[in-house]
């Protein structure tokens, strides 16, 4: 009994210490929202906080949907949040690209047998930390080094570019792919040191025009993975894969809408990449998954993007976004949810309706401090202000909301999102479906056949001897 006991409790108590480092996380981004603390070794600005929050709060919905795992993953879980929590927390660029690449390491521990799994993640830790030691030979000691700016170049950027892209592509999700929640949450962290860049200065056009391709080609690839992979998991990881590539290419406005919305994008992510199987899913919360549900979590973050890009005049970019949401829509929504323990995904599908209609606080209370202490970094375009199920609305000069065409633009590019979703589903499911009955038609049509030929047979003999006969004249010819 006692043995019983002690496993149950190595099993679960990083759960309680998962939800103190979210509330630990919470009351430090309360703490900075105006002042970032700079100690000797630690720089606790929002941005880091959000981060650290939005992991820890991912690691526990993790914990809380997948209850049967095994106590092996103990000291994976918790090196993951404490190596992550000090490299979003060090003020020193080398040190945190040293402790990221550390906190990716253990992330794909294991596939170390499996080096295609594994490599993307490897080669994003890697880059980071070329980007950070190019940094320190320039000087940069700190990341609030007032000097630091001048650091900041096309190599730096590059590196630190492609740290964030390789881990949003769907390249290496084969058909046999299985879900992994605490590598895919640690992804999380490689959108970290592209945004930290803001705090060393502005961006030039040409960095700002990269992000937004990359990042709205990573999403749009991510949603054709989902459209068009094989099987159930591959495709609902190539889905997920989708909420980084938003966040990628909204950061690449390099605006405080763009900065929000990629905040929103990471949050949604931290969701999507713990939910449970489609299998277990009932059908309102497959409606509730997709994207297509008005209010929202996956909902939110698209029409978050794509008005910035909207408001930022970035309208390839927009059509692009609204495009890669409608084709995850519409291949989540074809999954058939089957028989199966679907508590965990009512909770889920929950905590997404909760995280969308909570966007407005969320955004005010909680992603705002991030734009405020980026604000140098910043272009002075599309500046944000969230009015509650209202969407993006810029400030004029009088710092005071309005409606605009982006935003009403938006809105209705979201409504059509909607309707496409509903109808494309409904007419592949009415296709399917036509297709299966034609399929049973035809073998309950030759079932039915060859048992009426074998009656007949039977009943007449003399037709048996019949077939006899021409079988010895084809044999003669």
């Amino acid at each position: 009994m006692s043995t019983n006991r002690g496993a149950h409790l190595l099993r679960h108590f990083p759960l309680p210490l998962l939800c103190a480092a979210l509330v630990a996380a919470l009351g430090l981004l309360w703490k900075v929202r105006r002042i970032p603390i700079a100690l000797p070794f630690v720089y606790a600005d929002a941005l880091a906080a959000f981060v650290i929050a939005t992991l820890c709060a991912g690691l526990v919905l993790a914990y809380v949907a997948r209850s049967d795992w095994p106590s092996s993953v103990v000291l994976r879980v918790l090196g993951i949040a404490t190596l992550a929590t000090a490299a979003c927390l060090c003020a020193i660029p080398i040190a945190s690209a040293i402790l990221l690449f550390a906190v990716l390491a253990l992330a794909v521990a294991p596939y170390i047998r499996r080096p295609v799994a594994a490599m993307p993640l490897l080669i994003s830790g890697s880059a980071a930390l070329v980007a950070a030691f190019a940094l320190t030979l320039r000087g940069v000691l700190r990341y609030d080094d007032p000097a630091a700016g001048v650091a900041l170049d096309s190599l730096v950027f590059w590196f630190t570019l492609l740290a964030a892209v390789v881990p949003a592509l769907p390249l290496t999700v084969p058909d046999d792919a299985t879900d992994d929640p605490w590598g895919n949450v640690a992804r999380i962290l490689c959108i970290y040191p592209l945004a930290r860049l803001f705090t060393l200065g502005p961006w030039n056009e040409g960095w700002s025009l990269a992000a937004m391709l990359l990042g709205g080609g990573a999403a749009c690839w991510a949603a054709l993975a989902a459209l068009t992979r094989a099987t159930p998991p591959a495709r609902m990881i190539a889905a997920q894969r989708f909420f980084l590539g938003l966040a990628l290419g909204a950061l690449g406005l390099a605006s405080s809408a763009g900065v929000a919305a990629s905040c929103y994008a990471l949050l949604c992510y931290a969701l999507v990449c713990t939910t449970p199987p489609a299998g277990n899913r009932p059908r309102w919360a497959s409606w509730v998954f997709t994207g297509a549900l008005p209010l929202s979590a996956p909902f939110m973050a698209s029409w978050l993007a794509i008005g910035a890009a909207a408001a930022s005049g970035a309208i390839v970019l927009a059509g692009v976004l609204w495009l890669a949401a409608l084709l995850r829509g519409v291949a989540l929504l074809l999954e058939q949810p089957t028989d199966g323990d679907r508590a965990s995904s009512k909770l889920f599908g929950r905590v997404y309706i909760a995280v969308g209609v909570l966007a407005p606080p969320i955004v005010a209370y909680a992603i705002q401090p991030i734009v405020d202490q980026l604000q140098g970094g910043l272009t002075p375009y599309g500046n944000l202000s969230i009015a509650p199920w209202v969407g993006l609305a810029l400030l004029n000069s009088g710092s005071q909301a309005i409606t605009t065409a982006p935003t009403l633009a938006a809105a209705g590019l979201m409504l059509v999102l909607v309707a496409l979703v509903f109808l494309l589903s409904r007419l592949f499911a009415r296709h399917d479906q036509s297709v299966t009955e034609t399929h049973e038609t035809v073998q309950m049509a030759g079932l039915d056949r060859a048992t009426l030929i074998a009656d007949l047979v039977r009943a007449v003999p003399w037709l048996r001897s019949l077939g006899r006969q021409k079988g010895r004249d084809h044999d003669a010819r």
